[in-house]
């Protein structure tokens, strides 16, 4: 019995076809590697002087008690739905799971609101 595979006729799966793309995307593993291309050079640079700008951390001494936590660049590339490079995407991520409960941080707090909540804010407001 003959089939498709043993043909090497082979159909593609629709359900992973958007996941290709036509043109290769390298993105650098680390900071030099990035600084080395000039588009992502560029993306670096407009990254920490949004850093800066937006007074996202303090240069400080660092002291014995101090638990001081290592920071990464994750690169992405962008695409478009047609498949070219929209843009270079770049940030830089504190390593978190560096931290110590009750050394680094005594607790976490996520604001979050429920839809709930809102609705009873508006419906008192609305009242009154």
């Amino acid at each position: 019995m003959v089939t498709r595979a043993k043909d090497v006729i082979h159909k593609p799966n629709l359900r992973y076809a958007l996941l290709t793309s036509r043109y290769a995307t390298e993105e650098p593993k680390d900071l030099e590697a990035a600084m080395a291309h000039p588009g992502w050079n560029l993306a670096v640079m407009d990254e920490v002087g949004r850093i800066n700008m937006l007074h996202t951390w303090d240069l400080v001494e660092p002291t014995e008690d101090m638990n001081l936590l290592h920071s990464k660049w994750v690169f992405k590339t962008k695409l478009k739905p047609d498949g070219t490079v929209d843009k270079l995407k770049e940030r830089l991520v504190a390593n978190g799971f560096e931290q110590e409960e009750g050394v680094d941080y005594l607790e976490t707090y996520s604001h979050v609101v429920r839809t709930a909540t809102i609705r009873l804010v508006l419906e008192v407001a609305t009242a009154k």
